[in-house]
């Protein structure tokens, strides 16, 4: 019987870390390996030259290459496992500098088997598909050499959503030779989604945030949700996830059983999500999700909102293929008070 494999195919700024802590830690359904996500298959889909360039990049911005990149990531990993394993610590360090203060939560590394020949092998250029395999082959076996409960292993990067229709067709049944593959897609408001995504990245005071915000939505920076959708159903079952009825709303229940179904298995609880209910800047700071805390620098104006909704053809085009919007999309949201 082959092994569960559980792709993600995004989207950024939707809670993918809230559904990874819901997947591994609260239900331990999947299992992501040493990372949550490492754009692997994106790199694949690389020519040459984007390669060399996404390597130069890397240098010139933290002093590594891709590849010394991650291996020094890997080296880390280990170690904050055998620190966990130690001290039972709630956070790990994140390696982000501008984040004086902890990243995700430390039990994600419990039960990590991987050795650093593991990791390394998988690393190591050239990258392949037949490591890429191999490695979550691995991961599994030492799931089940450790009688763990987990049912699945996974690739959660965002960055699949991205990856081009022609790889997808010829690499997913590649995969599909040896695990059985299903895809997940977790999608959030569109606008609001862009709103945190840009918070990310954006500095100054609301009115230059408002006005680089604008220049993010005409250059259409944005998921385009049915387009990744129908080219991944070509390959293999997808399930789209609406992240505002996963964690609130009158649909919860029937979000959560959707999901157990499709995933054959029952899922009890979802973790929290700094995103919904949403606080915009005044966010609980949850444990482990500082990357969601941070994101919402100032509140989505209703008149700001309405003045991009236009511009977003996402919404027709969802109505168009589904019949209706879900909870809480195409209209300004009512933030949630502390």
């Amino acid at each position: 019987m082959k092994p569960k494999f559980i792709m993600s195919t995004g989207t950024g700024w939707s809670a993918t870390t809230p559904l990874w802590y819901t997947l591994m830690l609260d239900n331990k359904y999947l299992h992501t390996g040493f990372r949550k996500e490492g754009s692997y298959l994106t790199y694949l889909a690389m020519t040459p030259e984007q390669r060399l360039r996404d390597s130069l990049h890397n240098k010139k911005l933290k002093g590594l290459s891709s590849h010394e990149k991650t291996q020094k990531m890997a080296k880390r990993v280990l170690a904050e496992r055998d620190e966990y394993q130690k001290t039972g610590m709630l956070e790990i360090s994140s390696d982000l500098p501008s984040w004086n203060y902890k990243g995700h939560l430390a039990n994600i590394r419990k039960d990590l088997y991987l050795t650093q020949e593991d990791i390394d092998d998988f690393v190591r250029p050239p990258l392949s598909l037949e490591k890429y395999i191999t490695y979550y082959k691995r991961v599994w076996e030492t799931l089940q050499e450790n009688n763990c409960p987990y049912q699945a292993v996974a690739d959660l990067s965002n960055s699949n959503a991205f990856l081009p229709e022609s790889f997808i067709k010829s690499t997913i049944p590649k995969l599909q030779e040896h695990f059985d593959v299903k895809v997940i897609m977790l999608v959030r408001d569109p606008i609001r989604r862009l709103w945190s995504e840009s918070g990310a990245f954006l500095e100054g005071d609301q009115k230059s945030f408002e006005r680089a915000f604008l220049e993010r939505v005409m250059t259409r920076r944005y998921y385009n949700y049915l387009e990744i959708i129908e080219k991944w159903e070509k390959v293999a079952p997808v399930h789209v996830v609406i992240m505002e009825q996963l964690w609130e709303g009158y649909e919860q229940d029937e979000e959560i059983y959707k999901l157990s179904k499709f995933l054959e298995y029952d899922i009890q609880e979802v973790h929290p999500n700094v995103y919904s209910p949403d606080y915009g800047p005044n966010a609980p700071h949850y444990p482990g999700l500082v990357d969601q805390w941070t994101s919402d620098k100032y509140f989505l104006r209703e008149e700001l909102y309405n003045k991009v909704k236009p511009l977003f053809p996402v919404y027709d085009e969802w109505v168009d293929k589904y019949g209706c919007l879900p909870l809480y999309w195409g209209q300004p949201y009512n933030y949630a008070k502390t």
